[in-house]
């Protein structure tokens, strides 16, 4: 664990309780009375008037720790010592005389985990005695399947990358393991539509011993998989998200915990110790960030908490790293994070980019800082983005000045990645247990925090943003709609600045009335065509000053089918967002629907029509008045298909003269003062270098279809140029 997990109200589990709360005032001897063998749980009692006592926080700083409680004006500290060594160790540290004690309750439990026999009929990749953990080795196929199936869905990305090696390995090539990356994102947006992605960055298994942590994102990756295409939302999410998932950070270590659960393995496995069993560096110790701060690791080679000899001296940290700050844009990264811009806020409008470590036990929800108990300069947006997550699986919040929150932790990864590359850095304590059984995690630790982590990807576009504003709760529309029984359909959409913010009521961030509701249809809100532009957006009525909000519309299909795009008949889809009254909008929650029984001539539009090569140097204008208006073909298409087809089909040189743009521009643009003369509006295509332009007269001898519809065209939708000053660059352009 990173921190001391601490409950009010609760005592924490030790690691092996599976039937109940133990008591506080558990039975507990001596070591003296030495009836038990190593690894024991011992416990020393603190007044809570020390508690931030300066040898009390070095003392804990060593410390393989357990759980804490408090019990009346005492707070318990339960932690693990590995052997005889430890045992001196920690005892020469321990700042009260004859304050260690055996907690024989918790440590004859451990004993009889160990003596426990194992499942011999269980699948070979999973972890002998726990069937629902995948070993080391069904975590690297889990990947490789995953990029084959990836292969058999349309537009869906996944990659797997070796970022590098472990310790072992760097050592001998024969031994140790890679240290892998899976990359999981869609490609599903139309061709001429673009969009700056989200960034989502996972670490799994960082802390050997924890079972839990590396099957919880095996199991998230399979989710998302299994999603694209299928669930709007998975879809959405990752069509503007990018998923890094490093299931395996510390397999070295991995290994031995994997066989040898009594060693309670925490760390990997550099040598350096006197005793081999308590050898490794503590890899969440030993990231740059805030590395060897006072009080929040530990020197000492033995120790559960080592930092190592210098920050990122293991491969394992240095492959990490390498491998996030080729992921995480540089723009957005601070010259002195550590100094003077310790205490500077990330931007909220352009900073992306989440992070998250997961780690077990304790039920808790870690932010920065903690190298010290500090506030860090985006405080607020941490503080509403984990209660959004406290929603989901109910943990305790532990960040500074959080009653969960209680001894310093250094050169850990959530603080490294937030300061030293902007991203919304989160630690999570995972259940109550290091090996917890899987009857726990199938029917907890899975269910809550699948729902949390599709949230940690949905917001990872502006996370500082984005989490302050309303979530969208409920989203409801018909699965089916059927052109020729339903002239109409009716939407209803609830959004809430409160209803997702979990903790002690009235955060700052939770009070504002809904704004406002809308949205859009088969175009993201986040997404952008080739001219820049964003999806038309439907307002939802906002008839009550309220922090939830529901609203419904009915809608024609007359009014909604110009919206769609692609096949009409067919699958389409909804993005539904709110807004509050301080401006903040919240994240996109998406559904779908099947349009059915739409006629034939109706036409169907085109999202990305293509006229010549390079649709960007396709320039369909208007000519008319003092104001010259322009589209591109996009724009043009979404008006009629049977104009984009008419004017790709035309023969230019049947249709009117060439003109250079250099030299003739200025004729083919109608005089500012001259008095507007249908005939005289003039109709234009621009492939590549060439202006073809033609008379209204001119066109409709080709086609009356095409000049009837280009003339009649809305021109507000049309950008608009002052033909006086901009022609000519129009042409040109």
């Amino acid at each position: 664990m990173k921190l001391i997990s601490i409950l009010f109200g609760i005592h924490v589990f030790s690691y092996l309780s599976t039937k109940g709360i133990a008591s506080p005032l558990r039975s507990a001897r001596t070591l003296e009375d030495d009836s038990l063998a190593f690894p024991k749980i011992f416990y020393t009692d603190v007044p809570v008037e020390d508690a931030q006592n300066e040898e009390i926080v070095m003392f804990v700083a060593e410390l393989d720790m357990i759980a804490s409680d408090f019990i009346d004006d005492i707070l318990r500290l339960s932690y693990l010592i590995h052997d005889e060594e430890d045992y001196d160790h920690t005892l020469a540290l321990n700042p009260f005389d004859d304050n260690m004690i055996v907690d024989v309750e918790e440590t004859t439990k451990l004993h009889d985990y160990i003596a426990t026999p194992k499942n011999r009929n269980q699948l070979e990749d999973t972890i002998n005695g726990f069937p629902c953990y995948r070993n080391l080795a069904g975590v690297f196929q889990l990947m490789d399947d995953l990029v084959s199936l990836s292969l058999t869905i349309d537009n869906l990305v996944v990659e797997k990358y070796d970022i590098g090696d472990s310790y072992e390995k760097t050592i001998n090539p024969n031994n140790g393991a890679d240290i892998f990356a899976l990359k999981i994102t869609g490609e599903g947006l139309p061709d001429c539509y673009s969009t700056e992605k989200g960034i989502t960055f996972v670490t799994c298994g960082v802390h050997a011993r924890e079972y839990s942590p590396p099957e919880l994102c095996s199991r998230w990756a399979e989710a998302l998989v299994n999603g694209y295409g299928n669930d709007p939302d998975i879809t959405s999410i990752l069509d503007h998200t990018e998923v890094h998932l490093i299931m395996e950070s510390n397999p070295d270590g991995r290994a031995i915990a994997e066989v040898n659960q009594a060693a309670f393995w925490r760390k990997n496995t550099r040598p350096g110790c006197s005793s081999s069993s308590s050898r490794g560096v503590d890899l969440n110790r030993n990231f740059p960030f805030k590395w060897g701060y006072p009080g929040g690791s530990s020197g000492s080679p033995c120790s559960s908490t080592y930092r190592g000899s210098n920050p990122a001296s293991e491969p394992e940290v240095s492959a990490i790293i390498n491998y996030a700050e080729s992921v995480f844009p540089a723009s957005q990264r601070q010259n002195d994070p550590g100094g003077a811009d310790l205490d500077v806020p990330f931007p909220e409008d352009t900073t992306i980019g989440v992070y998250l470590d997961i780690h077990s036990y304790g039920n808790l929800i870690i932010w920065p800082f903690s190298y010290e108990e500090r506030y860090c300069g985006n405080e607020v947006g941490f503080n509403a983005f984990a209660r959004k997550l406290k929603s989901y699986n109910g943990y305790a919040l532990a960040g500074p000045f959080q009653p969960a929150f209680l001894y310093p932790a250094s050169g850990v990864t959530d603080e490294y990645f937030y300061k030293e590359l902007g991203a919304a850095g989160f630690t999570y304590e995972l259940g109550t247990s290091f090996y917890d059984d899987c009857s726990t995690f199938e029917n907890a630790i899975f269910h809550q925090n699948i729902p949390g982590l599709m949230y940690f990807a949905k917001v990872s576009a502006k996370p500082y943003s984005l989490v302050k504003g309303p979530d969208v709760t409920v989203l409801d529309f018909p699965a089916v709609v059927d052109y020729l029984t339903d002239p109409d359909a009716t939407i209803s959409i609830t959004v809430s600045d409160n209803e997702l913010s979990a903790g002690p009521g009235n955060y700052q961030t939770s009070t504002q009335n809904i704004d406002d509701i809308q949205f859009s249809v088969d175009m993201h809100p986040y997404d952008v065509d080739l001219n820049n532009n964003g999806p038309t957006f439907i307002d939802l009525p906002v008839l009550s000053s309220s922090t939830t909000v529901t609203s419904s519309l009915t809608i024609p299909l007359s009014d909604l089918i110009p919206l769609l795009a692609g096949p009409l008949n067919g699958g389409h889809t909804i993005y539904a967002q709110g807004k509050d009254e301080n401006g903040y909008t919240g994240p996109v929650t998406a559904t779908s629907f099947v349009l059915q029984n739409v006629p034939s001539n109706i036409p169907d539009p085109i999202q990305c029509p293509v006229c010549v090569e390079d649709p960007d140097k396709a320039i369909i204008g208007l000519l008319t008045g003092t104001q010259a208006r322009f589209a591109t073909c996009g724009q043009l298409a979404a008006a009629n298909q049977g104009v984009i087809d008419a004017v790709c089909a035309l023969d230019l040189v049947e249709v009117a003269t060439e003109y250079s743009p250099e030299n003739k521009c200025p004729e083919t643009c109608i005089d500012p003062n001259s008095t507007p003369n249908p005939d005289t509006i003039t109709f234009g295509l621009a492939p590549g270098p060439q202006v073809i332009y033609a008379t209204c007269e001119l066109l409709s001898q080709q086609l009356d279809q095409l000049i009837g519809t280009a003339c009649s065209l809305d021109m507000n939708e049309w950008f608009q140029y002052d033909a006086s000053t901009v022609c000519c660059q129009t042409c040109s352009s």
